[in-house]
């Protein structure tokens, strides 16, 4: 599923069976920094988590230099406590602001989601 926010796209990404909503940036050449679509290694990293769940559920995650989000939302999904994503750049920032408003709303997971400048 896509959508699309302020230009950004909204996307529903499913790995192993479990859904997180991201916000990603449609291309812009002039963009600051490298966070705004999904790095492979965020990829890598939710199978890992969905292979062993335990490694957040109940936990508390903090996701430096979040980007989109994918890492931090996912273990959210998968039943962390609470995770608190962090990003430098005011633009990205807003746009996981409204990932995590969407999480929100789809995901049956309770965790407490936050953003955070990340300084």
């Amino acid at each position: 599923d896509e959508l699309e926010h302020k230009g950004n796209a909204i996307r529903r990404v499913e790995i192993s069976g479990v859904d997180v909503h991201l916000v990603e940036m449609i291309y812009d050449p002039d963009a600051t920094g490298f966070g705004w679509c999904v790095w492979g290694g965020a990829k890598v990293l939710c199978k890992r988590l969905a292979a062993e769940p335990e490694l957040v559920r109940g936990k508390t995650v903090l996701e430096l230099g979040s980007g989109v989000g994918m890492v931090g939302l996912y273990a959210g999904a998968l039943g962390a406590e609470s995770v608190t994503l962090t990003d430098y750049i005011p633009d990205l920032l807003s746009t996981l602001r409204v990932a995590v408003a969407l999480n929100k709303k789809h995901a049956a997971s309770r965790s407490r989601l936050r953003v955070c400048w990340l300084d």
